[in-house]
């Protein structure tokens, strides 16, 4: 299997797992996109871009204002963790680390810096 195959089905994974959280959360509050929006300050477009998975990487900005207002963390929103016990299933997370490692080292230098990057985002906040 090609390495950019596995990156893309990381990629698309997280963008599934995001959107479903997010539909989620806002099917238990019987919340609307448009409700959503003017409650959280996140424009209307960008809610109905991740529900509907036509982003690839939310702005952690805009993920961090819907967590606060669902009173849950980004990470629960961005990774594959159950937010009732708070733990990450440990073949999940042996899935990822065995698909990052079976990149070529250009694929995971890249996929690494764009973690760097939102680990920026995540230290100002």
């Amino acid at each position: 299997m090609h390495k950019s195959i596995v990156l893309n089905s990381i990629i698309e994974g997280m963008q599934f797992y995001i959107s479903h959280q997010i539909a989620r959360l806002m099917s238990e509050r019987g919340l609307s996109q448009s409700a959503l929006s003017r409650k959280t300050g996140v424009p209307f477009a960008t809610i109905n871009r991740i529900l509907n998975q036509a982003v690839r990487e939310p702005r952690h900005d805009s993920v961090a204002r819907l967590a606060k207002f669902f009173a849950v963390t980004p990470e629960s929103i961005y990774g594959p963790c159950s937010m009732r016990t708070g733990k990450y299933p440990i073949t999940s997370l042996e899935t990822v680390y065995d698909n990052i490692m079976s990149l070529s080292d250009d694929d995971r230098k890249a996929l690494l810096a764009k973690f760097e990057v939102n680990l920026k985002y995540v230290r100002r906040a």
